[in-house]
């Protein structure tokens, strides 16, 4: 129910000793991405999609410009579990939709967002989560 509380493309609620990064309404689909330079991840959410391609989503996540991210204020702590994405709607034990391990190293992640529009029939949100020093 927390996660249905959240307004706007993001939040962050707490799910037993840890937190959950909750993707706003939005997400009929996602998946994620390694930044290249080992830092963090991309979550990728197509908001519209026509013939999209792991080779496209790929080429979204290289092609977004830094400074085409707003910063959002969230930061996540990571332990040495790593991530999973997984639909809110879902619950342990009895997965429905199934869900995605990330492995990403234990730290604090800076979270920041853009809207990537891909002509003619493709706009991706984009969501970075890159690891702080």
């Amino acid at each position: 129910d927390l996660a249905c509380d959240v307004e706007g493309a993001l939040g962050v609620i707490p799910v037993g000793a840890g937190f959950g990064l909750v993707l706003g309404d939005e997400v009929p689909m996602s998946t994620w991405l390694p930044l290249p330079d080992g830092t963090g991840v991309d979550l990728i959410v197509p908001l519209e999609w026509g013939a999209l391609t792991d080779g496209v989503l790929r080429g979204v996540s290289r092609q977004a410009l830094p400074e085409s991210f707003i910063d959002t204020g969230l930061t996540v702590d990571i332990g040495s579990a790593g991530a999973t994405l997984l639909p809110a709607c879902d619950s342990a034990r009895v997965w429905v939709y199934g869900c995605v391990e990330i492995p990403l190293p234990p730290g604090r992640y800076a979270v920041a967002s853009c809207d990537y529009d891909l002509e003619p029939d493709h706009l991706i949100r984009i969501h970075r989560l890159k690891q702080q020093s």
